[in-house]
């Protein structure tokens, strides 16, 4: 079974935020102070979101940029683990890493979002 492509943040983007609002790619670079191709390539999937637009569109539509960032990195990690063949199958774990000043998995999700 093949897996379900990652969603694209730029998709997210255009679906839940501009077209609800009838915001032409156009009118967001405009308000956003960036260049249309931008913004089209981020809505058509072919752009990351960088840190500055990230800063940007939290500022406008009033989120967090940790938000845009979280939809890029989840995006960047599902997209790596479906088409890289097992960059870790090699690499044997350390046995009990316990240096308490660094957050377990668990305590990073429960961190959310910082």
């Amino acid at each position: 079974m093949t897996p379900t492509p990652p969603l694209h943040p730029g998709t997210i983007l255009l679906e839940d935020f501009m077209q609800p609002n009838r915001l032409t790619r156009r009118a967001l670079a405009d308000a956003l102070h960036v260049s249309n191709t931008r913004i089209v390539s981020i809505t058509r999937g072919t752009a990351a979101i960088t840190i500055d637009t990230a800063i940007r569109l939290g500022h406008y539509f009033n989120t967090s940029p940790w938000f845009w960032m979280n939809l890029q990195v989840r995006f960047d990690l599902e997209t790596a683990e479906q088409q890289t063949p097992a960059p870790t199958e090699r690499i044997v774990p350390l046995p009990q890493f316990m240096d308490p000043s660094v957050p377990s998995d668990l305590e990073v999700k429960e961190w959310g979002a910082w």
